[in-house]
């Protein structure tokens, strides 16, 4: 079904994923996000200052470890932002830099999940985003509360050296150490003689989903409020930009810098995982998440993996910073998605993708949808980019039969070489299987996607692609066009 401004698609065929490895780590994740009590913040100018004065009236600190006149002084602001739209949810991710939570950073998180919401706001609106900011910090005006002053010690990620010329790392270390015991939050097991002995580690493991490597995907790990990140190749690994001397929270957040998976309409989908030292290694088996790693892997292959040279669905623009995709965990009754471009001038997702019709849909069929509404999305922005198209015939009013037909011939392509060499969609009323039969006579898909500029009909795009291209199979057009 299509309306002027909404293309819905119809359940993709189910088929099975090969699994390739063992892993050591399996994990089904579906429920949200649990905290438990608000922790008293180690990292806070006051608790710091506390702890330096405990040092030094114990006579812990040697002359070296610091400058005679050296003070706590704020080094970093926690605070946290309440857009009200997703153009002040855009404004603020436009600084990549920093690295934003959904849940606050000093509660305990009793039970890991797959997204979270202040139950004090209602659940239709964008919830309070948490994170680390610089004293100087040029707040937007996006409603925002500084929750502490903190005092935390950047380390550069090649050697031991600190950003602070008059502040060494034993002397952070025992600060830290201190500023930890004072207030409850040291583990007692770590440590012998009030100092830490646990070298410094590396986040590191490997994300995987039905024992296939998820490729491209965002893996942070935290302690307290600091944040360190790493994205996995093609084997699923991934190494973070950063070290800890204690046990870290990981999580894998489903976004990139084009695109945004939801839970739904409005919540951010994350994988959040164990809080450990050492790798962590997790084979996703079921649940919204085996979807959300899907979904990702559709988009990532489609904007950073191309190997057709075709249009990515989205280009960010001042307005817009990403393409919001809604993974809901239920039935889609009468479709399995759907894209609508209207959507950008509001809160929904652009595209949304349900487990399935009547039942849930295979990883390979989330694939195979993803893949279809963005080629949907990839459809209006090359309209949309063509000098003097016409977006409205030539997309929003286009034939049915023209947009499903595309869609679903690069669906195809997509899901057979990234997902399986077997993979055949199914072929009914205005989803047909032109694509597939244009493709043997030599023309690539890049140039029957040029040759949807200018096309509202089947017979318009025919016609493109006999006057763009020399081809000698191109009496064949007719024959292959009158069929479908």
């Amino acid at each position: 079904m299509a309306t002027s401004f909404l293309v819905s698609c119809q359940k993709e065929d189910n088929l099975d994923i090969v699994q390739i490895d063992d892993f050591e780590s399996i994990d089904v994740l579906n429920d949200n996000t649990i905290l438990g009590k608000q922790l008293e913040n180690p990292y806070s100018v006051e608790n710091m200052r506390k702890a330096l004065a405990e040092l030094k009236s114990s006579n812990a600190l040697k002359s070296s470890f610091i400058d005679d006149d050296f003070e706590i002084e704020t080094t970093h602001l926690y605070v946290r932002f309440l857009p009200k739209n997703e153009e002040e949810l855009n404004l603020l991710k436009q600084d990549t830099l920093l690295h934003f939570y959904d849940y606050p950073l000093d509660y305990e998180i009793v039970s890991p999940g797959i997204c979270y919401h202040d139950p004090t706001l209602p659940d239709t609106v964008i919830t309070w985003q948490y994170t680390v900011v610089a004293p100087d910090y040029n707040f937007p005006t996006i409603t925002h509360e500084i929750l502490s002053e903190l005092f935390l010690i950047e380390e550069k990620d090649e050697d031991s050296n600190l950003k602070s010329a008059t502040v060494n790392i034993p002397f952070w270390d025992m600060l830290e150490d201190k500023a930890l015991e004072i207030t409850g939050n040291l583990d007692e097991t770590n440590i012998s003689g009030g100092v830490l002995k646990a070298s410094k580690w590396r986040p590191a493991g490997r994300i995987t989903a039905n024992g296939r490597a998820i490729v491209g995907c965002k893996v942070k790990a935290r302690r307290w409020f600091t944040t360190h990140r790493g994205y996995t190749n093609t084997e699923g690994r991934f190494s973070c930009d950063g070290q800890f001397r204690r046990d870290a929270n990981y999580s894998v957040k489903w976004e990139r810098n084009y695109w945004s998976i939801r839970s739904g309409t409005w919540g951010q989908a994350y994988y959040n995982g164990p809080k450990q030292r050492g790798d962590w290694n997790l084979d996703i088996t079921g649940g919204a998440s085996l979807r959300y790693a899907f979904i990702h892997q559709a988009a990532y292959d489609y904007f950073y993996r191309n190997p057709f040279n075709t249009q990515i669905p989205f280009e960010k623009k001042w307005f817009r910073s990403e393409l919001k995709i809604g993974y809901y965990d239920k039935l889609g009754e009468d479709k399995a998605a759907d894209f609508a471009k209207w959507r950008n001038w509001f809160t929904f997702p652009h595209i949304r993708i349900y487990k399935g019709q009547n039942s849930d849909a295979s990883t390979t069929a989330i694939y195979a949808t993803t893949i279809h509404e963005l080629a949907h999305c990839a459809h209006w922005q090359k309209i949309v980019n063509a000098k003097g198209s016409n977006r409205i015939s030539d997309f929003i009013n286009a034939e049915t039969k023209l947009k499903e037909s595309w869609a679903r011939g690069v669906q195809r392509e997509f899901t057979t070489r990234f997902i399986s060499s077997t993979y055949r969609p199914s072929y009914h009323g205005d989803y047909t299987a032109i694509v597939h039969s244009l493709l043997p006579l030599g023309y690539s898909l890049r140039q029957l996607e040029d040759a949807l500029i200018s096309a509202s009909t089947m017979d318009e795009w025919k016609n493109n692609i006999k006057s763009k291209y020399e081809n000698s199979n191109k009496s064949q057009l007719d024959n292959i066009f009158d069929r479908f």
